[in-house]
């Protein structure tokens, strides 16, 4: 059967293939789908509700379903021992000999404070397990798709994806903004004149009239 003329060559076809593949899968998972036994760490997502959930569900939609990544929602009338239990179990839950990730949202409060115990309670418990706050969704992608790695270079990949994906967009100029000096088309194409600059008050910028310099002669 004849190719259309706007098709591409098949081996082209299965070139772009393969390289979307490779830009969505992490390495690990490539591998193990060739068949070599690769583990990951686990994820814990542990913050206020609803942020941990919203997370990953923002995960899921870039990669689709992900394996050993859970997450926790912590409620404004939590009691604390409820949620240092509810963490353990899940830390224990997504281990697979690799050690677990925690990522938590602010410092200080009550899910970094319980994330940051049952850490502490499974690595002695032999669960490698590290906790990283300040959790933005550019970390989470950074820690999945680099968890193939052992957990400390995993940890400082998320740490650095964190920081580079913080900053200042440039805005684009405003469509009717008024030069400086000059005067600018309005909605109708019309000139609208420059505001002329106010002048400085007078006596230091206090109100009333200006008050005479001692300094000067009269």
């Amino acid at each position: 059967m004849p190719r259309p003329p706007h098709a591409a060559p098949p081996s082209r076809m299965r070139r772009i293939r393969l390289r979307r593949s490779a830009r969505i899968a992490p390495r690990g998972a490539r591998e193990a789908r060739r068949g070599g036994a690769i583990t990951m760490a686990g994820v814990v997502i542990v913050a206020h509700a609803p942020l941990a959930s919203s997370l990953l569900s923002c995960a899921t939609h870039v990669f689709g379903t992900v394996s050993d990544v859970v997450a926790y929602d912590v409620g404004a009338d939590d009691d604390p021992g409820k949620t240092l239990d509810a963490v353990r179990n899940r830390i224990a839950a997504v281990d697979r000999g690799e050690g677990v990730l925690v990522l938590t949202d602010v410092v200080g409060a009550t899910p970094s404070n319980q994330a940051d115990k049952a850490a502490h309670l499974a690595n002695d418990a032999g669960i490698p397990t590290s906790v990283v706050a300040g959790t933005n969704l550019p970390m989470l992608l950074r820690a999945l798709t680099n968890r193939h790695l052992p957990l400390d270079e995993t940890v400082q990949r998320v740490l650095d994806g964190g920081a580079h994906a913080i900053l200042e967009m440039e805005a684009p100029p405003t469509r009717f903004a008024r030069p400086l000096g000059g005067d600018a088309r309005g909605p109708e194409g019309k000139p609208t004149p420059a505001r002329p600059a106010a002048a400085p008050p007078q006596g230091g910028g206090s109100s009333g009239p200006a008050k005479p310099d001692p300094r000067r002669p009269e």
